[in-house]
C-alpha cells in the first residue's frame, strides 16, 4: 500500500527497455508462488517530469510503468494525480499512460481506476506508440475486470513522429481482446486533444484509441457509460481515424464480442481521414449525443450498430444524418429537437426509467441525480431530476393502491 506519497522529482531514463514511472517502475509477481497480492495507491500525486529516452521499449507510466503477470491480484489507483509532463523519444515501441504505461498478463485479477486525474501532457516520438490519458495498454488480461471510473484526463496527447501505425485515447491507449476479459469505463471525461502530426498513421480517440478485436469467438466486453469527450481529435493522414468516444475494427460484432455504450456523449470535433461521432462498431448504443464537428469520410455515430436507440444529433455537423437519430440545434440558449422538445427532457425520460443513476443537465452535461427514497410498501431508492414528473415515477414502482397513491414534493 502507498497512501498519501508525492514524488516531486523529474526521472529520466536513457536505457534501452525502460520501465519507468513516477512512484514505481514495476509491478510483477511469479505466477507459482504469489498468487493473490494486492496493491493499493491512495490519495497520492506525481509532480515530477518523466522521460524515456533512446529506449527500444518503453512503459512509462505518471504512477506505474507496468503492471505484468499477476494472478488473482487486486490492483487500485484512487484519487490520485499525475500533474507533469511526460516524454518519450524511443527508437521503437512505447506504452505511455498517465498513471500507467502497460498492464499485461494478469489472471484471474480486479483491477481498478477511481476518482483519479491526469494533468500532465504528453509529448512522443517512436516507431510506434501506445499513449492513454490514464493507461497507455491493456492486453492479455484474461478472465479479469478492468474498471475505470469518476476520472479525468485534462492532458493534451500529441504524436510528433511515427513509422507505424500508433494509437492514442483520451482516458486508453489500447485494448486487447482477452479471453473472458470485462473492461468498464463510468463517468470518465477527456476534456484535452488528441492530436498526431500529419505525416503520422494512427488511431485517435477521445476515449480509447482502439480496440483490437482479434477474434469474435472469444468472450469479451467493454461498457461505457455516462461518459464525455471534449477534446478535438485530430489525424488526417491517409487511413487514420479519429473517433468521438473510441476506435475499433468497423465489421459487426459477435455475441460473445460485445461494446457497448450507454447515457454518454462525444462533444469534441473528430477530424480525420475517416471520422466518427463515437465509433467504428458497436453491439448496443442508447441515450447517445454527437454534438462535435466531424470532418473528413464522415459517420456522425457508427459504421454499425446492432442495437441503437435515443440518438441524438446536433444539426449542421454532418451531412450524413442517420434515419435513428433525433436532430436538435440551440434555441435561445436551451437544445431543443426540431419538434421543439428539450434534449436534456427526452435524454432523462430514459435515463429516469432505467434508472441510470446519472442524468443530463441543461447544458448536456451528466450529473449524479436526485436520490428519493421510498418506505413501505415500495421500499425502493429512485434517482430522478427536478422536472422528472409523478407519472414516471409510478411507472416505476407500479402497482400502487389508489389509498397509497404517491406524490411528489420538490423540496
Amino acid at each position: 500500500t502507498m497512501r498519501n506519497c508525492q514524488n516531486n522529482g523529474n526521472i529520466v531514463a536513457s536505457g534501452m527497455r525502460n520501465t519507468i514511472g513516477g512512484l514505481v517502475g514495476l509491478l510483477q509477481s511469479d505466477l507459482d508462488f504469489i498468487q493473490t497480492p494486492k496493491y493499493v495507491f491512495e490519495n497520492s500525486v506525481n509532480h515530477g517530469t518523466i522521460v524515456s529516452n533512446g529506449g527500444s521499449l518503453n512503459d512509462v507510466g505518471g504512477f506505474i510503468g507496468s503492471v505484468l503477470n499477476n494472478r488473482d491480484m487486486e490492483f487500485s489507483i484512487n484519487k490520485c494525480c499525475n500533474t507533469a509532463e511526460i516524454k518519450m523519444n524511443a527508437t521503437r515501441i512505447g506504452y505511455i499512460g498517465g498513471l500507467v504505461g502497460m498492464i499485461k498478463g494478469n489472471f484471474k485479477s480486479t483491477i481498478q481506476l477511481s476518482e483519479s486525474t491526469n494533468n500532465g501532457a504528453f509529448e512522443v516520438i517512436g516507431n510506434q506508440s501506445y499513449v492513454g490519458g490514464l493507461v497507455g495498454w491493456l492486453v492479455y488480461n484474461s478472465f479479469s475486470h478492468v474498471i475505470v471510473s469518476n476520472s479525468t484526463n485534462n492532458g493534451m496527447i500529441n504524436l510528433l513522429n511515427a513509422t507505424r501505425t500508433s494509437f492514442l485515447g483520451g482516458i486508453i491507449g489500447v485494448i486487447d481482446q482477452s479471453p473472458s476479459n470485462n473492461v468498464s469505463l463510468t463517468n470518465v471525461i477527456n476534456s484535452a486533444n488528441v492530436i498526431s502530426c500529419h505525416n503520422c498513421l494512427s488511431s485517435n480517440a477521445g476515449l480509447i484509441g482502439f480496440v483490437r478485436i482479434p477474434s469474435k469467438t472469444t468472450s469479451f466486453r467493454l461498457s461505457i457509460f455516462h461518459s464525455l469527450n471534449l477534446g478535438t481529435i485530430s489525424n488526417s493522414f491517409k487511413e487514420s481515424n479519429a473517433c468521438g468516444l473510441f476506435c475499433t475494427t468497423p465489421d459487426p460484432l459477435s455475441q460473445q464480442v460485445i461494446i457497448e455504450v450507454v447515457n454518454s456523449i462525444n462533444n469534441g470535433t473528430a477530424n480525420g481521414f475517416y471520422s466518427y461521432g463515437i465509433g467504428n462498431s458497436a453491439s448496443k448504443a442508447i441515450n447517445v449525443v454527437s454534438m462535435g464537428a466531424i470532418t473528413g469520410r464522415a459517420k456522425p455515430f457508427f459504421d454499425a450498430c446492432e442495437d441503437g436507440r435515443f440518438w441524438f444529433i446536433l444539426k449542421g455537423i454532418s451531412s450524413d444524418i442517420m434515419t435513428e437519430a433525433t436532430i436538435f440545434d440551440r434555441h435561445n440558449g436551451m437544445y431543443k429537437t426540431e419538434s421543439g422538445k428539450q434534449v436534456d427532457d427526452e435524454l432523462n425520460k430514459n435515463a429516469v426509467s432505467e434508472q441510470y443513476g446519472m442524468v443530463w443537465t441543461r447544458d448536456l452535461r451528466l450529473v449524479h441525480g436526485m436520490h428519493i427514497t421510498l418506505g413501505k410498501p415500495v421500499n425502493r431508492v429512485l434517482v430522478v431530476t427536478r422536472n422528472t414528473d409523478v407519472s414516471v415515477i409510478d411507472a416505476l414502482i407500479g402497482n400502487i393502491n389508489a389509498s397509497e397513491k404517491l406524490h411528489f414534493v420538490d423540496k
